[in-house]
């Protein structure tokens, strides 16, 4: 009864998920017209590339570690934000120190590759905490992350340009405006069992887990 439960839950929110992200991706190319396109494209990717590259790593492995080990929530939380801080001190500087001929070969404004990589860290940060909600079976705090993530980019998408008219620039930075929404959540839902200690499996952990996950994701 679970099991079904759980797919009619993800199902659904998958439906929604989708159904959303089509809309404002719709809306949003209209609006920048063909100049925009083509550096909203590359913020867009860059989003998507660096959150699987680097985030897909610690998501696994927290799905996979929550179930066979004794550790707390904190424990797994704390995991991931020390993952977050050193993948943040590995990342930054390296757009600091982006090439300025593939800067302009690209024809993309530089501070809009800094909002892509910032929106990606705060992807990973998301999606580790949200991965902790899946390791312990609850649906439900797992799929309404991903709901608030994809329709509040939406709900963002629609004030910046019909209501305000605020450009592209307002557009990239809703993607980390957005992340923030998502992590206030997933922090008050990880507050309430922070203390909980997880079910007891008597597997060893792997201590290369989260790079055998990340060589997977690449």
């Amino acid at each position: 009864m679970k099991f079904i439960k759980a797919f009619y839950i993800t199902s659904f929110s998958s439906f929604i998920v989708t159904l959303f992200a089509l809309f404002s991706n719709i809306i949003v190319t209209r609006y920048i017209g063909p100049e925009g396109r083509g550096s909203y494209s590359i913020v867009s990717n860059l989003i998507i590339v660096l959150t699987l590259v680097l985030g897909e790593g610690i998501r696994r492995s927290n799905v996979i570690v929550i179930g066979n080990s004794t550790k707390t929530i904190k424990e797994s939380f704390l995991r991931n934000l020390i993952y977050f801080l050193m993948a943040t001190v590995l990342v930054i500087p390296i757009v600091f120190l982006f090439p300025s001929h593939l800067v302009s070969f690209l024809k993309i404004d530089q501070q809009y590759i800094f909002i892509g990589v910032v929106a990606s860290l705060l992807g990973i940060l998301w999606k580790g905490l949200q991965a902790i909600n899946l390791g312990i079976h609850d649906y439900k705090s797992y799929n309404i992350a991903a709901l608030i993530y994809t329709v509040g980019l939406f709900i963002i998408h629609v004030i910046i340009i019909y209501i305000f008219d605020l450009g592209l620039l307002a557009i990239l930075n809703s993607f980390i405006i957005i992340s923030f929404v998502v992590i206030f959540y997933e922090l008050i839902i990880v507050n309430r069992r922070f203390d909980t200690s997880i079910e007891k499996n008597d597997q060893k952990e792997d201590k290369y887990l989260i790079l055998k996950a990340t060589v997977s994701a690449i």
